[in-house]
């Protein structure tokens, strides 16, 4: 069901997740009225995409970013697993938390 849908379930996702870090923000996107993200919204919560109800599928986070820097994304996820593998050797990455890896990215900072 999700690879059929995959696109949509992306949307679901996305549109359940919070829009801005401020919460205070939020009434900017209620204030839009857009009916297909509000489509996409019900969508998640009914389909079990949303945090409120993750029994099929459920996106931790999205990070937005540049085509260019997908090379250095690429190489700081490489080195969270190497970092990871260390506890207990051979643990895979899938094995961990995403808010793991991403607080291991984090570390790694800009200049990697």
């Amino acid at each position: 069901m999700i690879s059929a849908l995959n696109l949509g379930v992306i949307l679901a996702g996305a549109a359940d997740h919070r829009q801005y870090p401020d919460p205070g923000e939020d009434r900017r996107i209620e204030e839009l009225g857009d009916k297909e993200f509000e489509s996409y919204r019900k969508m998640a919560r009914a389909s079990g995409y949303a945090l409120e109800n993750p029994s099929t599928f459920f996106i931790q986070h999205v990070y937005p970013t540049t085509v260019g820097k997908l090379p250095q994304i690429v190489l700081k996820a490489r080195l969270a697993e190497e970092v990871i593998q260390t506890f207990p050797p051979g643990r895979s990455i899938a094995e961990w938390p995403q808010r793991v890896v991403t607080q291991i990215m984090g570390y790694l900072g800009e200049e990697v």
